[in-house]
C-alpha cells in the first residue's frame, strides 16, 4: 500500500509539472524501481524529470549517493544530497550541493537532527 501511495505521488508531481505524457511503461518502471531498489528501472522512464525523481528517491531508499550523481536537474540533485545527508546523518554529503547557501543550511539541519536523535535516545 505504501508503495502505491509513493508511485501515485511521483505521478502527481510529474503531471503537475506539465509532463503529462506518462505512459503505462513509465508507471510500471517506477513501480519496479521502488519495489526492487534497482536504478536500471529509472533509466526506462521516458521523461528526464521522472528519471531524476526516480534516482533521487532510490538514493534515499538505498542510501546510495552515486544515484544522486545520476540526477540531471541541479535543483533535484541538490535536494537529493540534502535528503540523503539527513537520512544517513552524513554532513559531508552536503558538500556536494551546488548552492553555497544550501550547503550551510544542510549541515545545520543534519547537526540539529543528530542532536534531536541523541536527546531522544537518552530520555
Amino acid at each position: 500500500m505504501r508503495q502505491l501511495k509513493f508511485i501515485a505521488l511521483i505521478i502527481l508531481i510529474v503531471a503537475a509539472s506539465g509532463c503529462t505524457n506518462i505512459t503505462d511503461g513509465d508507471v510500471e518502471a517506477g513501480k519496479k524501481a521502488f519495489e526492487t531498489g534497482d536504478p536500471a528501472y529509472c533509466e526506462k522512464l521516458s521523461d528526464e524529470m521522472g528519471r531524476d525523481i526516480c534516482f533521487s528517491t532510490l538514493a534515499s531508499k538505498n542510501r546510495d549517493e552515486t544515484l544522486c550523481e545520476r540526477v540531471k536537474d541541479i535543483k533535484f540533485k541538490d535536494g537529493c544530497y540534502v535528503s540523503l545527508s539527513m537520512i544517513m546523518q552524513e554532513p559531508i554529503l552536503c558538500e556536494k550541493i551546488s548552492d553555497k547557501t544550501m550547503i550551510a543550511e544542510c549541515k545545520d539541519s543534519v547537526e540539529r537532527l543528530g542532536k534531536e536523535i541523541v536527546l531522544k535516545a537518552i530520555e
